[in-house]
Formats: C-alpha cells, sequence, structure tokens
C-alpha cells in the first residue's frame, strides 16, 4: 500500500471515528429515554393519552357548555373593581369586607357604588351562571390528541366566572340579599370542584386558584350570623366534594405523554423551543436579520445569541434533549410516587420533604438538564405539590370551621376540643394534612376559637400566625402555622384604610414643582440636579447627619 492510500485510509479512520462517536451518543441517549419508558410500563404506568384520556358523557358535556356560555356573556372583567376578600390585615386577622360602610381600595375611596352598578347589570348573567353551575358533572370537550398543543382558552373564562360570583357574593351580604349571597357561595363551591377528572397540570393549577376565590369568599360569608344550620350542612358537603389531590396523580402521569410530544415537535423545529418556553418564535431571515440588527448594537451578546441559536441548538436536538426529557420523565414519576405516598398516608410533609430531595438527586445526575433550554424539569414539578398541600390544608381548616360553626348553632357554644365533632357533625376528627395529626384547635377566654395547621415545615408554632421567614409576601398561609384568620378589630381596619388612604393618594398626587422639588432636596440634604439630560445615573450619596 502506498503512502497515499495509507493517508486516505488514515483519513477515512479518523473521519469515521469523527462522525461515529457523536452518532453513537445520539443512539445511546435515545436508547436510555426508551429504556427508562420500557420500565415505566413494566411497572404498571399508563403513557399515552389514549390510556388516560377521561371519559366525557353528553351530560357533562352540555353542563360545561351551559356553563361557558353563561360566563361568555359577562359584560366585562371584574378584575378591575375586586373587593378584597379576606384580606389580612394584621397576623391571623383578617378584614370583612361586606360589613364595611365605606370600602377603600388602592384604586377608588370606596368601590361599593361602583360594584353595585356592575353587578346589577350582570344580574341575569350572573343567574345564569349559578343555574349552570348546578349541574351536577361538568367537563370539556378536549381533544387530547393534541397533546402539547391542547387547547385549553376556556379557563380563563372559568376564574373570570369565578371573580365575578365572588364580587357579587360580598356585594350581596353588604346590601343584605342573603337568598342571593348563599347562592353565589354554593356556586363557587360547585366551580372549585368542577371536572374532576380532566388530568391537565395547567387546569389543576386554575382550579386552585379558583378554590383560593372560593375560600376566601366563604371566610367573608361565614362571618355573618345569618345562615342556618342545614344551609351549613350542604356547605360542607359541598367543599367536602372538592378533592384536588384525588386527580394530581392523573395531572402528572398526562404531563409524559404532552413532554413527549413537545421533545418530538422541538427536535424538529427550533421555532417550538422559543414559543414552548416563552421566547418570541422566529426563524429563517427573520431570525437572521433580528441577529443582524443586535450586532451593530451589542456585538458580544450577538454572538452569544448566534452560539445558542445554532451550534446550540443542534447539539440540543441530538444529544442534550434525551437527557433533558429523561430527566424530566424522572421528575414526574418522582411526583406521582410522593401523591401516592401522601394518599396512602395522609400526610403531606414526608412526601414533599422526600420528592425535594428525588429532584435534587435527578438534577445531580442530569446537571446539563434544562442548562441550553433556561428551564429545568423540577422548576414546575417541584412546586406542584407544595401547591396542592396548601390548597388542601385551606380546605381543611374550612371544613372544621363550619362543622364549629353548625355545632355552635346547634347547642350554643363551641367544643372544648374537636373530637366533639365526630360523629355528629363530622365523620372523624378534622385532620392536618401536614402531618396526619388532629387540626390543633382551642378555645379563647373570649369565647371565640383558635383553628390552625403546623404548615409547610412540620413544626407546632403554638398556632403563630406572623410570617415564616423569608415569606415577604403577607399571605396568611405563609404563617409560622397556617391559622383560620379571626375578624379584624376596629382598630385594626383603621389602620389599614389609612394605609390605602395614603397610598391611593400617592398614586394620584400631581408630580412635585421644580420649587418644591428642590425644596425636598435641601430639606433632605440632596443635590438638586437641574432637569434635562442627566450626566451622572449615580445616586447621590447619603448627607452626614
Amino acid at each position: 500500500m502506498n503512502r497515499y492510500a495509507k493517508a486516505g485510509t488514515v483519513a477515512l479512520i479518523v473521519l469515521a471515528f469523527t462522525l461515529g462517536l457523536p452518532t453513537s451518543a445520539h443512539y445511546r441517549a435515545k436508547r436510555k429515554v426508551e429504556a427508562y419508558r420500557q420500565r415505566l410500563r413494566a411497572k404498571g404506568e399508563k403513557l399515552t393519552t389514549s390510556e388516560l384520556r377521561p371519559q366525557v358523557s353528553a351530560e357533562a358535556l352540555y353542563g360545561a357548555g351551559a356553563l361557558l356560555d353563561a360566563a361568555g356573556h359577562l359584560g366585562y372583567p371584574i378584575s378591575s373593581n375586586l373587593p378584597p376578600t379576606m384580606k389580612i390585615v394584621a397576623p391571623g386577622r383578617a378584614l370583612v369586607a361586606w360589613a364595611q360602610p365605606e370600602l377603600p381600595t388602592m384604586d377608588s375611596s370606596n368601590l361599593w357604588p361602583e360594584l353595585s352598578r356592575m353587578v346589577a347589570e350582570n344580574q341575569g348573567q350572573l343567574d345564569a351562571l349559578r343555574a349552570a353551575l348546578a349541574s351536577p358533572r361538568l367537563m370539556f370537550d378536549l381533544d387530547y390528541s393534541r397533546e402539547a398543543n391542547l387547547q385549553l382558552g376556556y379557563l380563563s373564562t372559568l376564574k373570570q366566572a369565578a371573580q365575578w360570583l365572588s364580587a357579587a357574593a360580598v356585594l350581596d351580604l353588604h346590601e343584605g340579599r342573603l337568598t342571593n349571597a348563599w347562592a353565589d357561595v354554593m356556586a363557587l363551591s360547585a366551580l372549585a370542584a368542577h371536572s374532576p377528572e380532566e388530568p391537565v397540570m395547567i387546569s389543576e393549577l386554575v382550579r386552585i386558584a379558583i378554590g383560593s376565590i372560593a375560600f376566601n369568599a366563604t371566610w367573608e360569608a361565614l362571618q355573618s350570623p345569618a345562615w342556618r344550620e342545614e344551609q351549613l350542612s350542604a356547605l360542607q358537603a359541598a367543599w367536602e366534594s372538592v378533592d384536588l389531590l384525588a386527580q394530581a396523580e392523573s395531572v402528572l402521569a398526562m404531563e409524559r405523554p404532552f413532554a413527549q410530544s413537545l421533545f418530538a415537535d422541538a427536535r424538529r423545529s427550533h421555532s417550538v423551543v422559543s414559543g414552548a418556553f416563552g421566547a418570541a418564535p422566529t426563524t429563517g431571515f427573520g431570525e437572521l436579520a433580528e441577529m443582524g440588527k443586535e450586532m451593530l448594537t451589542d456585538p458580544k451578546g450577538a454572538l452569544s445569541d448566534f452560539a445558542h441559536r445554532y451550534p446550540g441548538y443542534w447539539n440540543w436536538r441530538w444529544w442534550q434533549s434525551y437527557d433533558d426529557e429523561l430527566a424530566s420523565l424522572e421528575s414526574l414519576q418522582a411526583a406521582i410516587e410522593a401523591v401516592r405516598a401522601v394518599r396512602q398516608r395522609h400526610e403531606f410533609a414526608p412526601a414533599t420533604k422526600l420528592l425535594a430531595q428525588r429532584l435534587e438527586s435527578i438534577h445531580r445526575t442530569h446537571p446539563a438538564a434544562g442548562r441550553w433550554l433556561e428551564f429545568a424539569p423540577e422548576g414546575i414539578i417541584g412546586p406542584f405539590l407544595p401547591r396542592i398541600s396548601t390548597f388542601e390544608t385551606q380546605r381543611s381548616l374550612l371544613i372544621a370551621a363550619i362543622a364549629l360553626k353548625r355545632r355552635q348553632l346547634r347547642h350554643g357554644a363551641y367544643p372544648g376540643e374537636l373530637a366533639a365533632l365526630a360523629p355528629e357533625f363530622l365523620r372523624g376528627v378534622p385532620r392536618d394534612p401536614i402531618d396526619g395529626q388532629p387540626l390543633r384547635y382551642r378555645l379563647n377566654a373570649d369565647g371565640s376559637f383558635l383553628l390552625y395547621s403546623v404548615g409547610q415545615d412540620g413544626q407546632d408554632n403554638g398556632g403563630d400566625p406572623t410570617p415564616a421567614p423569608p415569606a415577604a409576601a403577607r399571605q396568611w398561609w405563609q404563617g409560622r402555622d397556617v391559622v383560620w384568620p379571626r375578624p379584624a378589630t376596629a382598630e385594626m381596619v383603621k389602620a389599614d384604610f389609612e394605609k390605602e388612604r395614603i397610598e391611593r393618594e400617592k398614586r394620584t398626587s400631581p408630580p412635585l414643582s421644580e420649587s418644591a422639588r428642590r425644596a425636598v432636596a435641601r430639606r433632605y440634604g440632596l443635590r438638586s440636579t437641574p432637569p434635562g439630560p442627566a450626566t451622572n445615573t449615580t445616586p447621590p450619596a447619603p448627607a452626614a447627619r
């Protein structure tokens, strides 16, 4: 063999080696995903939409159609004039909105007149909405064959309907229309329980949002002394039927075929990747033109974007996408097993802790998963179970509070312990979904009661509602313990309204004149910069004291 033949042979070997390694890596990565799916099938897991899609009856479809028709005819969005239901104004204390003669907000000194007008104009549609929610079963006709491209536009209509019913309930309570208020609250509880077999994660998250709206409005209603015991019994039964944990497993299972479909589509087109993960999908010459413009203003950023888009996408498509998909499948399976553990043991804390540990382990096994996408699989899966846990905690407190109110109406006083509620008002002692122990309860000296859950950390802090660090938002379920709120005192309400007034005036006050601005600058020892283009954007140092 002459030297040219030898050189050619070596070149062919090098070329084969160069091409063979990445090709082999591609197929190995692909086989790992399929092998994991085979293991799931061997364990009896359902992996296709055809296995997981629910059966929908004509009656359920008719009820859902009537609901959407009624909700779709409501005049305009109510979200701009919502009364602040169960607004926490101090730890463990909430404003009873409907009981206020005047109700100021950030946007209005008294929202009652405008809200009354809006509800009156839509009373017919609200009546139709209540009637539609009396249907025993509601299911929507979804085309599950679309998988990752499933159309769910109706969800925003359902949330808007919940906001309307909540606002109407508070207004009806305020104006003394108790029959309407009761119908509103019962309709909200029915809406919170809608489509119990719909196994779609975004649907489940919207159900949680609707459930929170319904919860707050129900708390407001329970502050009225006007209800009869049989009404409260019906309300309790309605909330006992709202069980989001029961469908959480099928929701997570349906994410598997949805994810498979999304990954397959994304490997065919970069525009699918950018559209699915929040970027504006651009392709071909349009994308290159955008990069060209960026090159003129930010060359370094443009080169980074180019590398991410072209070699980056091809690397992801042929190799990294399979590792991403495998990490997603493993994370979903960990979450499914955590839900099963909760349903078996009736406590969230151990399962939530174990899930966090398993997700961290999966992240260590797949350290690059989601890096190119800038979207890790645990980003959605991780918070899902805690959200269900939070809602179930609120629901358990609400059911116990309704049973306590029924007991007070029938026997004239709250019981000394929760065990006294069973079996007359509850099937058993109400349990804390976090640790499986009875909800914590004690009577106060003034005849009221303290009712609470230990919260996500599983630690009993004696019913302390103060926010648990690092919680910045004043969400009542983020306290050291999750405490059933008591009505705010008159002093608390007055202080909150004064705060609202100050914030409202800040938003509506005209800008300071130049002389006033200079006076403020002199008062606080700041440099007064004349109007015009700023030459130094660094804030002035504070004056020495």
